[in-house]
């Protein structure tokens, strides 16, 4: 009993909440996204969402989502149509440069079956991910996609 009493424990998460509020999220947020974007060729296309979004922040049991912890995660991202011809995978070699040399925490999160290759940097507990899309669809630009998002934030 004793033993499923501490794997149920130890299975249980709750994220932690950062320091900053969430007005103070959305603007770092954005200007994470700001920094990526800039490293991008000029004749990139995007749309930058008028403002981030919120995701609620979740407390966990068994990998399950099992209530709300009460903050929030800002969040935004851009989808960006790069120039013809380009290749995206440069572009995440280009911002991974930037990032390191900004002193940024940066790694590349796997992915299954590496199509979607991507760098990520962590900086102060907030997160921006730039993700190239090596094989596109017949008829659409290259593309890579910029996401930023917060940790979670008391409002």
């Amino acid at each position: 009993m004793l033993v499923v009493l501490a794997c149920a424990l130890a299975s249980c998460s709750t994220p932690e909440t950062g320091s900053d509020d969430l007005a103070t999220g959305k603007t770092r947020v954005q200007d994470l996204l700001q920094e990526a974007l800039a490293t991008l060729p000029e004749d990139s296309d995007y749309v930058v969402p008028p403002e981030p979004g919120e995701e609620t922040c979740r407390k966990t049991f068994l990998g399950y989502a099992v209530g709300t912890t009460g903050a929030h995660r800002a969040e935004i991202p851009t989808i960006v149509d790069l120039p013809a011809g380009s290749d995206p995978a440069e572009r995440l070699t280009e911002i991974e440069a930037v990032w390191r040399d900004a002193g940024y925490d940066v790694t590349h999160p796997r992915t299954a079956d590496g199509r979607f290759p991507k760098v990520q940097a962590v900086v102060d507990d907030y997160r921006v991910v730039m993700t190239a899309f090596i094989d596109p669809l017949p008829g659409v630009p290259p593309r890579v996609t910029v996401y930023a998002v917060s940790p979670c934030l008391d409002s």
